[in-house]
């Protein structure tokens, strides 16, 4: 009986910590995702009331080769309205070419292995920071 009451005990206490979880989940989530079908875009909710971001699921695909591009999302500042970057999905014959300034390569998403996904910032001004290494590590490859 005494252990039955210590279970009872044990599970009581439990509920209640999670009730407080629970009471405590009101809280803003720490990230904002935009879901894409080839990866995701998880910017922190602190960044992203200062963002605006479009994503468009339209693409262009050529039915005899497989080859294509799409599934953009672009990340603008919400102020100004100016494009600080975005990320697509493209084979090769549509990416941007090996090395092009200011794009890091994430990978192919496993559903479309033919395409990579690509973080890029736009090239002007040229005197603008590089900061697409920065942005890269918001966007994960599905």
């Amino acid at each position: 009986m005494r252990r039955i009451a210590m279970i009872g005990f044990a599970l009581a206490t439990v509920s209640v910590l999670l009730a407080g979880c629970a009471a405590g989940s009101s809280q803003e989530p720490l990230y904002t995702t935009v879901d894409t079908p080839y990866y995701d875009v998880m910017l922190p909710t602190s960044l992203f009331s200062s963002f605006a971001v479009d994503y468009d699921d339209s693409y262009r695909l050529d039915g005899d080769t497989g080859e294509g591009i799409g599934f953009c999302v672009s990340v603008c500042d919400e102020g100004s309205g100016e494009p600080l970057w975005y990320v697509l999905c493209a084979t090769s014959s549509y990416g941007p070419d090996p090395g092009f300034p200011r794009t890091v390569d994430k990978g192919a998403p496993s559903a479309w292995p033919a395409a990579h996904v690509y973080v890029s910032q736009p090239i002007f001004p040229i005197d603008a920071p590089d900061r697409v290494a920065v942005y890269a590590r918001y966007v994960a490859v599905k």
